[in-house]
């Protein structure tokens, strides 16, 4: 475990022995001065990551501590593992990319979508450098002649079935249609940022697709090259996409109402800082990557300013263009999106501001 700021930290699930380890620290205090406990959440964060970035904001510059809220942070993995401790009761609210809410509530589980926070597709495709020049191609060239370019190359995916996967997919379907992906181009499954670059780096891989800051580090270390951009609008059909979000419960919206209704204006506030003023958001969101370097933090900064939704109000049509890019493939969900947002607890906590 290691604290970030105050009283927001990454830790274990371990409730029981953390409440046995605090009871005995106000055992030792005197009755008197003993403070009143502040409603605490505990929020499963998969990564210090910008796909979080307004919560990480949130977090960092205070507005979460203003609203008397004790925020735990805790990091039990990607996707499946935070839906699986939200419906195990272990985590109150989980930071995770909407696909996983799709499959979830496909499967009619109690899933709903507190708040977004990014608005576009952030998995950007960057490419090696030299392998745009063989094949004459670059980010400026027609968004079909990029996707055709692809064929025969070797192009890094999460793993089979997810966001970077699928997207692959419905790009080369929709503007390259002749091109067999699994027959005409080589998909590596690579998960991790830093083995994506590595690979790329010694020439394993051709072409990835991730969210900042990994892309930033490759085109910053020489040998990569930004190629589609989708938080810039290269990709139409995903402009304005719900792609990441706080999920919770209906359980936790019934257990826990007051806590979230102050989440959500502590987002909204740091989803207005970021677009009023990027340099002090990043500043406050730093101190969760405080190792990064400034170009590539700066980089990362400046992209996902356009990726921020302006409000925490949950867009049914942005769900929706997930649900469809999912959909273009073999996975066939079955999701009423409207009945995914709580907007109605959003409009209740932003006029409970002062």
């Amino acid at each position: 475990m290691y604290a970030f700021n105050g009283n927001i930290c990454f830790g274990a699930l371990r409730r029981g022995a953390i409440g046995v380890a605090l009871a005995g620290m106000v055992a030792l205090a005197p009755a008197h001065a003993q403070p009143a406990p502040k409603p605490k959440l505990t929020v499963a964060v998969s990564s210090a990551s910008f796909a979080w970035l307004p919560y990480l904001v949130a977090s960092g510059a205070g507005f979460i501590a203003a609203e008397g809220i004790e925020v735990e942070n805790v990091s039990i993995g990607t996707n499946t593992a935070p839906i699986a401790a939200l419906l195990g009761g272990s985590v109150d609210v989980a930071a995770v990319g909407v696909q996983a809410a799709l499959a979830a509530v496909d499967k009619r589980q109690p899933i709903r979508v507190l708040v977004p926070l990014t608005s576009e597709f952030t998995s950007v495709m960057f490419a090696r450098k030299d392998v745009l020049r063989k094949a004459n191609v670059s980010a400026k060239s027609p968004i079909a002649e990029r996707v055709k370019a692809l064929k025969g190359l070797r192009v890094a995916v999460c793993n089979s079935g997810c966001s970077t996967d699928l997207f692959l997919r419905y790009v080369l379907a929709t503007y390259a249609p002749e091109i067999n992906p699994d027959k005409d181009l080589q998909i590596v499954p690579i998960l991790e940022a830093s083995s994506v670059l590595a690979s790329m780096n010694r020439n394993l891989i051709d072409v990835a697709m991730f969210s900042p800051p990994v892309p930033q580090k490759a085109v910053l270390d020489g040998y990569g090259e930004m190629y589609i951009d989708t938080i810039a609008g290269d990709v139409p059909a995903t402009k304005g996409m719900v792609f990441t979000a706080l999920l919770v419960t209906e359980g936790s919206l019934k257990a826990r109402p007051r806590e979230l209704r102050g989440l959500i204006r502590a987002v909204d506030k740091a989803m207005k800082l970021i677009h009023s003023d990027p340099i002090r958001a990043g500043a406050a969101a730093r101190q969760f990557m405080p190792k990064m370097e400034d170009d590539m933090w700066n980089a990362s900064m400046r992209q996902m300013v356009a990726a921020t939704p302006k409000d925490p109000f949950v867009s049914v049509e942005g769900l929706k263009k997930y649900g469809d890019l999912i959909n273009s493939g073999t996975t066939k969900y079955k999701v009423d999106y409207s009945a995914l947002p709580v907007n109605n607890m959003v409009d209740e906590a932003l006029k409970e501001k002062k």
